[in-house]
């Protein structure tokens, strides 16, 4: 082989590799933009919150922690519907723009905080009510999801409660839409656990009980679990709290 015919080669492989790393790239881009926009339609609309939160009303309690993605989006829309309740929410970053938006709305029960990603919180221990943990766990390889909710649980006050908003197996083809996009952009060990719904035994291991049978739907594209939970009392076990509402499934 001549070095002319080595070079063409040497060439036409750089080129191959660079546009199989350019249409990753771009797969990788348009899944988070359509993963983040169904995320914050979902933490933020109306509707949507009816369906995802139906036990918080009655539930809150004063103070309220909301970690995950669009936590800072979530605070905001809850802050205007429940002035009465102190919400806390953290996130890596963009605290500034939505506090901008906090301002502009005299919404003066809301406290972003920015916490970078695997850093503890700033948080004493039964500071809050209740914690809403919004879409957080799909993207952690099982040890971090544990490490989460491990995390969590000290912060609930006796009594407190943990809702924990996931998406789960699909139960049709067209719902495994959004745990795709969650495995393009995070990998197949952190998402795998949700297709097989064996990610439900993080609860256990962290130190939290199921209240009751989790609520289910289905968004088109994806199918969301609401788990609620509460930190488990020396020796006990999982029960049901028959005030809860069952799985509703559609």
């Amino acid at each position: 082989m001549t070095e002319h015919a080595a070079g063409r080669r040497t060439i036409g492989a750089s080129i191959s590799g660079w546009l199989k790393s350019a249409v990753f790239r771009v797969r990788v881009g348009a899944a988070r933009l359509i993963y983040n926009r169904i995320l914050l339609s979902m933490v933020t609309d109306v509707e949507w919150c009816s369906r995802l939160y139906p036990l918080l009303d009655s539930d809150f309690g004063e103070q309220v922690l909301i970690v995950g993605p669009q936590s800072f989006a979530a605070a905001l829309s809850f802050a205007r519907r429940h002035p009465d309740v102190c919400f806390v929410a953290v996130e890596p970053h963009e605290s500034r723009r939505y506090a901008r938006s906090a301002r502009r709305r005299d919404l003066n029960n809301v406290n972003l905080i920015e916490v970078p990603a695997n850093a503890e919180l700033p948080f004493t221990d039964e500071a809050f009510d209740t914690i809403v943990c919004n879409f957080a766990l799909h993207s952690l390889v099982p040890v971090n999801k544990i490490a989460l909710l491990r995390g969590l649980t000290p912060l609930l006050r006796q009594g407190g409660r943990l809702h924990v908003v996931e998406l789960v197996r699909p139960a049709a083809s067209r719902e495994a839409k959004m745990l795709g996009f969650a495995a393009v952009l995070w990998g197949t060990e952190a998402v795998a656990p949700h297709f097989d719904d064996t990610w439900r035994s993080c609860l256990s291991l962290a130190g939290l009980r199921a209240l009751a049978p989790d609520r289910s739907f289905s968004i088109v594209a994806g199918r969301i679990s609401v788990v609620v939970a509460s930190r488990k009392r020396p020796g006990s076990k999982s029960i049901r709290d028959p005030k809860r509402e069952p799985k509703d499934k559609d």
